[in-house]
């Protein structure tokens, strides 16, 4: 597990900074919005096609091998991105920089599944969760001030921080090969993942819908805020709450189970949601902070929690299966969040437009609380 966080640390520290520089250096290289978008867009296309493969290379190529092609991917093309501002050289090293994350993003979720017995996988997860929130919370917030201190180039090259995790991935790797040699042999059992998918269908839809709407907020904070200061105060309350959540989230799950916190999460992501549109319809930035704040809270808490219950809802045959779809369900319902609550926005207004969420999420935390009840 000190292996495994360490190099959580390291990966998505080198993921995050580039996350808001990458579409700067194209607007540097004479790119305009729409292609400064495609940046991200790339990069989470080229993550989510990868996370689909990631469990066949495991078994082809065995865990060394696919983390070390999935460290390299992740932190070469920062560099190589840097010799360059020109749209296609920045589009192009995303997309590989994508499959690294992808790569990375499930080798680190399934290896704590395999690794932590059921009644401590809350736990264990919640830890993860926390070693991937940090680098994501220290590094976004001070982005712009790397910047100016380093120049857009200069930034760019911290994006080589994930190679260092070479240095142990070796051990690593052959760590969790001795510990989840039974988990390989019995690899025949697994089910199909549209079938696990199936199996475990509720945590991705209530994952799907809290990330969308932090995903929205991140997206759209400076946006929603007239003062600087204020959109800085919305991203550290998202950012840092959820990472607060992520942990705590789950060491409660070992104790009391996932049943009362999915429904209740998705009830709290509602009211910040709903705190949020209230903000923006009377201009009370205090609101809009507390509504931020809510969300962060249910935005990471949701994330440990219904990672546990895909893996119990799944089995533990399919635990591999599980963080799969679970780290696709993240990424989509991120991008695809932004997508649809811009698009809202862009047609009546961002109140409107977060009023429509606050619903959607209301309504589907009383269908789970209601299921719970009935199941």
């Amino acid at each position: 597990m000190p292996l495994i966080l360490v190099t959580a640390v390291v990966a998505f520290a080198g993921f995050a900074v580039l996350l808001p520089v990458s579409p700067l250096w194209a607007v540097e290289g004479g790119a305009a919005e729409f292609g400064s978008g495609m940046t991200t867009t790339i990069l989470m296309a080229t993550t989510v096609l990868t996370q689909l493969q990631v469990n066949r290379w495991l078994l082809r190529w065995g865990w060394t091998r696919t983390l070390s092609l999935g460290l390299l991917a992740l932190g070469v093309p920062a560099a190589l991105q840097a010799i360059s501002p020109n749209l296609w050289a920045v589009l192009a090293t995303n997309a590989v920089r994508g499959i690294g994350f992808g790569i990375i993003s499930v080798c680190g979720a399934t290896a704590v599944a395999l690794l932590t017995p059921p009644e401590a996988r809350g736990r264990g997860l919640g830890l993860y969760g926390l070693a991937v929130s940090i680098p994501q919370l220290a590094l976004m917030t001070v982005a712009p001030l790397l910047v100016d201190a380093l120049g857009l180039q200069g930034t760019l090259m911290l994006g080589l921080l994930p190679v260092a995790a070479l240095l142990w991935v070796t051990p690593l790797g052959r760590q969790i090969e001795r510990q989840t040699a039974a988990d390989r042999a019995s690899s025949a059992r697994r089910a199909p993942l549209l079938r696990v998918l199936a199996l475990m269908w509720m945590p991705v839809a209530a994952l799907l819908l809290v990330t969308a709407s932090g995903g929205a907020m991140l997206t759209f904070a400076p946006q929603l805020a007239s003062e600087t200061a204020v959109a800085m105060t919305i991203l550290m309350a998202v950012t840092g709450l959820a990472a607060v959540g992520r942990w705590l989230a789950g060491t409660l799950s070992d104790r009391f189970g996932t049943k009362p916190f999915i429904w209740s999460l998705l009830g709290i992501a509602a009211l910040g949601v709903a705190a949020v549109a209230a903000a923006l319809r009377s201009e009370r930035p205090a609101w809009l902070i507390a509504g931020a704040a809510l969300l962060g809270l249910a935005y990471g808490a949701i994330q440990t929690v219904t990672l546990v219950r895909a893996f119990v809802d799944a089995g533990e045959e399919n635990r591999a299966s599980a963080s799969v779809l679970w780290n696709v369900g993240f990424d989509v319902g991120t991008g695809v969040g932004a997508m649809a609550i811009g698009a809202l926005a862009g047609g009546f207004g961002f109140p409107q437009a977060f009023v429509v969420t606050a619903v959607t999420v209301g309504v589907a935390a009383v269908v789970v609380a209601v299921r719970g009840r009935t199941s």
